[in-house]
């Protein structure tokens, strides 16, 4: 520190605090009268400033520095105390604005009002808290006579200083105001500090005048010729401290939504989670012995959250052609498709399966939390000129829904139904309508999990008899429930994404690896033109798969890939999307965004930013289990 420079004189300041300020020279009764440098700080010209308060020139001498730091004096914390209905007065022997009456409830004592010496703040201190105990009945009067007075301090805070200077003065250091603005704002009419204060932004940054309320309350005296009491001060509002938009906007009222058979989920012990605005079972104890289950015998899951919707009318294939990037026109009845949904940048949107029931009867299946985006985004499209006499119904909690997967789920679903089905009579991605346990239900063979799987889509009021008719039927192949911590490792393994998770807003089927799925020689759908550009142009990241170096280090999602080349600062490349411990494969597995040059290869090595160490991974292309699919299609 090469100096301290004070207006005030030395009998003003805190004594105690400066003594230990050892080998500092102090100036008293001086001020800063310029900064020198241009890009940094170089110097300060200073004056002193004698008792009149006038800036003696002749006496201006330079210090060498490289950094300012400017206190403007002290300002009361009093926002509380105005709010509460108390007054106060310029008082101009101390330069401060001190409380003179208070609100019987209200006591001030400390800096506050007006004490700044520790040993006077103690005994005031004593004073207001037997003041305040006598109020509420508790009468120690014996007590505070024993208490000495307050005596009248001689510290001082910085009275207000203008410093003649050509150059910008600024008051307010957030809003970037000057003495010049306030100047201005009076002459133009804005002479209450109120209307000054909301004229010129002067206090309203993020110090909230605590660094230029008193100096601009002091230029605007001055341009009026007014006395500061005179000019008075800005009224204050709650809140006195910045508060969080999210406190201030209270409890979220969406309340969560929970499946018909919630109870026998709790009730089974199972680790409950949010997923969107619906609790589901994360798990029922043991993920990993829930994905052994379904991979060797059969595994149980409630489904019921996936958006259901239903179609009716002849214009209906036309209409998916449209929202949808591959065909539908063609789709025999009874089969079942899967589908992307894109907007017109080509983003991707939603993805699910469709199925048709009957000529003019759809039955389409989207993502938990896009079902009322998905819901209302169609039913826009209809009324804007698609709908050729389409009706759309949201079915999603009018049915529940549950898969059924492993190897032995045909003959655990065999004895609940007379649905034939054999692979011959009810093949992959196929729906049919039957009967389970007497209840008419709509039967999918889809394959989220990569087994042998069912989705059954029944009345939500028989949702209980399904699924504890389902847990019964399976006890003879140790069926187990599993839930959506196991659904997860199931569908890595798989390599399917997750909407959302997997992809963001930037994310088009190109990049996210599903060119298959976009005919580019449908005539026109949503997304078509955005295609047409990515084709030509290319895309920078792909969307692969990953597996680790070291088998058992599994990378948390959101996790860096960075390039480190010699001599060069390490480059974020990527990012990890999704990564778990597959107990199938017993090795970490995931998917990850990469430079297109990159992903192309499969095997190729790169590197995992992991807890400050760089951990090596391979590209994997397709499938981590059953590449060919031949297990869901038996």
């Amino acid at each position: 520190v090469v100096a301290i420079v004070d207006q005030r004189s030395q009998e003003a300041c805190i004594g105690s605090y400066l003594n230990e300020l050892d080998n500092i020279p102090i100036f008293y009764k001086h001020t800063i009268l310029d900064a020198t440098g241009t890009k940094s700080v170089k110097g300060a010209k200073i004056g002193q400033v004698d008792p009149d308060g006038r800036i003696d020139l002749s006496t201006k001498r330079w210090l060498e520095c490289d950094l300012i730091a400017i206190s403007v004096g002290w300002v009361p914390t009093l926002e509380l105390f105005y709010m509460a209905g108390g007054k106060t007065e310029y008082n101009k022997a101390r330069s401060e604005i001190l409380p003179v009456t208070s609100p019987s409830h209200l006591y001030v004592a400390g800096r506050a009002a007006g004490t700044h010496a520790l040993n006077q703040q103690i005994i005031q201190g004593k004073q207001i808290g037997l003041q305040a105990f006598n109020s509420i009945g508790s009468e120690k009067d014996g007590l505070l006579r024993k208490i000495p007075t307050v005596s009248d301090e001689t510290i001082r805070t910085s009275a207000h200083l203008s410093v003649p200077s050509e150059k910008k003065q600024f008051v307010c250091f957030c809003e970037d105001v000057t003495d010049q603005d306030i100047e201005m704002a009076v002459s133009e009419g804005y002479q209450s500090i109120e209307l000054l204060k909301r004229y010129s932004t002067v206090s309203m940054g993020p110090c909230q005048g605590k660094m230029c309320s008193m100096n601009a309350i002091h230029l605007c005296a001055l341009a009026n010729n007014w006395t500061v009491q005179e000019t008075g001060k800005t009224t204050a509002r709650p809140p006195t401290e910045p508060v969080a938009l999210g406190t201030l906007a209270g409890q979220k009222m969406e309340p969560a939504q929970l499946s018909p058979i919630h109870s026998w989920h709790v009730n089974r012990g199972a680790q409950m989670m949010l997923a969107g605005l619906w609790l589901r079972p994360e798990h029922y104890g043991n993920p990993r012995d829930e994905v052994l289950a379904v991979r060797e015998r059969v595994g149980l899951i409630d489904v019921s959250t996936l958006g259901k919707l239903q179609l009716t009318g002849s214009g209906v294939p036309d209409l998916l052609e449209r929202i949808y990037v591959n065909q539908w026109r063609k789709l025999r009845l009874g089969k079942v498709r899967y589908g992307v949904m894109c907007n017109d940048e080509g983003i991707i949107l939603d993805d699910g399966v469709c199925a048709r029931l009957s000529d003019e009867l759809w039955y389409m299946s989207t993502t938990s939390s896009g079902v009322t985006g998905i819901f209302e985004w169609i039913q826009w499209w209809l009324q804007s000129g698609w709908g050729c006499g389409i009706h759309l119904t949201d079915l999603t909690e009018v049915f529940s829904a549950f898969n059924i997967t492993g190897p032995k789920s045909r003959e655990v679903l065999r004895k609940l139904t007379s649905c034939n089905l054999d692979s011959e009579e009810f093949p992959y991605m196929s729906v049919r309508t039957a009967e389970v346990m007497g209840v008419p239900c709509r039967l999918m063979r889809i394959g989220f999990t990569g087994e042998l799987s069912y989705e059954i889509h029944c009345p939500s009021g028989y949702a209980m008899h399904i699924w504890e008719s389902l847990m019964q039927a399976g006890e003879e192949f140790d069926i187990l429930p599993f839930g959506v911590e196991a659904q997860r490792i199931l569908r890595l393994e798989k390599a399917h994404i997750i909407v959302g998770q997997d992809t963001d807003a930037l994310s088009d089927p190109f990049s996210a690896n599903m060119e298959w799925i976009v005919k580019m020689n449908k005539s026109d759908f949503l997304g078509k033109r955005a295609f047409t550009r990515i084709t030509a142009e290319g895309t920078k990241q792909l969307l692969v798969g990953f597996n680790m170096d070291c088998p058992d280090i599994v990378p948390e999602e959101g996790s860096q890939i960075v390039s480190k080349k010699p001599g060069k600062k390490m480059e974020i490349i990527g990012w990890v999307t999704s990564s778990r411990f597959s107990p199938t494969l017993t090795q970490a597995i995931g998917l990850c965004w990469v430079p297109k040059d990159l992903g192309n290869q499969n095997g190729a090595p790169f590197t995992i930013y992991l807890n400050g160490k760089l951990e090596k991974a391979y590209v994997h292309h397709g499938a981590f289990y059953d590449s060919a699919g031949a297990r869901q299609h038996v």
